[in-house]
């Protein structure tokens, strides 16, 4: 599979892959090649069908709905070629809040 060119969404939204906008221990966060306000969290740490149960938990429970400062999953993503195959998951794509500013009021 070629990063950004074989991935899929649980409801067929094809990705694309733009700049990685976050790196860390699981994997990276990459923003999409296109106009959907999304991001992509892909997991590196080859422990992503691990997390794939809990993972569709937050998806079904709908947490994304519950907040915008927190980067809820809302969807699974998967490879085109083999959709059985468990990758990672769209989420919201957010700028980093000035929590400070938020919490002081200025």
């Amino acid at each position: 599979m070629t990063l950004g060119t074989d991935l899929v969404t649980t409801t067929g939204l094809r990705l694309r892959l733009g700049k990685t906008i976050g790196k860390g221990g699981e994997g990276q966060i990459f923003q999409l090649d296109s106009d959907h306000p999304f991001a992509v969290k892909l997991y590196t740490d080859g422990k992503a069908v691990d997390r794939r149960d809990k993972i569709n938990a937050m998806i079904s429970d709908k947490l994304y709905e519950r907040t915008p400062f927190v980067a809820f999953p809302i969807e699974a993503v998967t490879s085109k070629s083999e959709p059985s195959r468990y990758i990672s998951f769209a989420r919201r794509g957010i700028e980093r809040p000035n929590f400070r500013q938020q919490i002081s009021g200025f």
